[in-house]
């Protein structure tokens, strides 16, 4: 039977939620203009995530696969879905994510509307009952460890000042996989830093390819309380950190730099200034948020420049 779309969702160890998240596309709406199959990739996983595909999918009106992956880190996932997937479009999305009843047939929409090459959805943060109202109003300064993605409700051309798309809600037409690779294994979640759709996407648009957002295609995606501790906004910016070293920056310093351990010097000036700036800012949680997010994204980077001069120093051995 020919399939329109695959719903690709790439899981590790969170049975409870991905549970949550299939009964959520159980409820789909479909108008009959399209069909669809949804593959489940476990990564690795130790808990009873095949029991809860196995259990969920007599319930589906359409084919549901159960997928292996051992390899750990979210592209190899990714990738074994799209090698799975039989449909003309592959839409992904997380294992804790709720999306809208009318999510896909909205993606199927603006792709026939607009004749695109690829989709992001609008992504909406689902806050639980506690969350203070500090986090709500600096949530700009905390997209990506909470994640969201809302420029409106209307189909648009991606143009900066827009973000690239978001993983828990992004759509493609396969071809493009065999045009111009998969996803990069060397980075992303499982591999110390992130990014993974965000260096595809420059790719596709340096390939000329058109990706348009979709504001009506909608899924909410929880936000975890640990997320809103500075331990954890730190790691993910340390990783954002090294992303932009290994991909924007190539893994390369400027020889001419004066550096300490690989590290140039100019970058430990300005880490030391923006953790200077953390005291007098301690009482203006805005503040303090902007100089934190400053200090740890130039941590990851500096981590990065750090490692590539230790395997650069062992290599010269």
């Amino acid at each position: 039977m020919k399939v329109d779309i695959s719903i690709i969702i790439g899981t590790y160890n969170r049975c409870e939620s991905l549970a949550k998240t299939l009964d959520s596309i159980l409820a789909l709406t479909c108008d009959g203009s399209f069909t669809f199959e949804l593959i489940v990739v476990d990564n690795n996983s130790t808990d009873e995530t095949k029991k809860v595909v196995e259990r969920l999918r007599p319930q589906y009106r359409t084919e549901v696969k159960y997928a292996f992956e051992p390899k750990q880190g979210v592209s190899y996932a990714r990738n074994l879905g799209i090698q799975e997937a039989r449909g003309e479009y592959v839409v992904f999305t997380d294992d804790d994510c709720i999306p809208d009843v009318k999510w896909l047939q909205e993606i199927f929409y603006c792709f026939k509307a607009t004749h695109c090459n690829a989709i992001g959805g609008r992504i909406l943060p689902g806050f639980p009952p506690q969350t203070p109202q500090w986090v709500e109003d600096c949530k700009d300064l905390l997209c990506g460890p909470i994640v969201f993605h809302d420029y409106g409700e209307e189909n648009k051309l991606y143009e900066k000042p827009m973000v690239e798309l978001v993983g828990a809600s992004m759509a493609f037409r396969k071809e493009l996989f065999e045009k111009h690779g998969y996803f990069r294994t060397d980075i992303g979640v499982g591999k110390g830093t992130m990014g993974d759709e965000t260096e595809f996407f420059k790719r596709l648009q340096g390939h000329g390819c058109r990706i348009y957002y979709c504001g009506k295609a909608v899924v909410v995606h929880p936000v975890g309380i640990n997320r809103l501790k500075l331990k954890y906004i730190a790691r993910w910016n340390m990783q954002l950190g090294r992303y932009r070293f290994i991909v924007d920056e190539k893994s390369l310093v400027d020889k001419k730099l004066a550096c300490y351990f690989g590290v140039p010097r100019y970058l430990i000036t300005e880490m030391l200034g923006h953790g200077i700036l953390l005291i007098p800012n301690i009482f203006s949680r805005r503040n303090f948020l902007k100089e934190w997010k400053n200090l740890t994204v130039k941590l990851g980077r500096a981590s990065a420049m750090r490692q590539k001069y230790l395997q650069e120093t062992i290599n010269e051995k």
